[in-house]
């Protein structure tokens, strides 16, 4: 087995135990067989219509989830997106951290 896919695993039990604590009855393991990042699941915006999240990755209607991967950006075009994933996780946490992303 390769070193990715251990720690996958171990990510994944970790994961289950996390949310078996929260109270979860079912679970759900999609195995992405592919290099390129996911984008554009969930994207944020001004735009309530295309946008759940709102410009600070916050979901609307809710003061406590926030999500900061791959998935709020609408694509990730040519190039590796990871910069960009971690700078704007960064904008988010010193917002969170600063009290002004609500």
């Amino acid at each position: 087995m390769k070193r990715d896919e251990r720690a996958r695993d171990v990510l994944s039990r970790r994961a289950r135990a996390v949310l078996r604590e929260a109270g979860a009855f079912f679970f759900y393991r999609h195995l992405v067989r592919t290099f390129s990042p996911a984008a554009g699941t969930v994207r944020f915006g001004d735009d309530l219509r295309s946008a759940p999240l709102d410009r600070n990755c916050r979901l609307r209607g809710y003061t406590n989830l926030y999500v900061v991967d791959a998935s709020v950006m609408p694509t990730s075009g040519t190039v590796n997106p990871s910069l960009t994933i971690a700078a704007n996780a960064l904008r988010v946490g010193t917002r969170l951290a600063e009290g002004r992303a609500a």
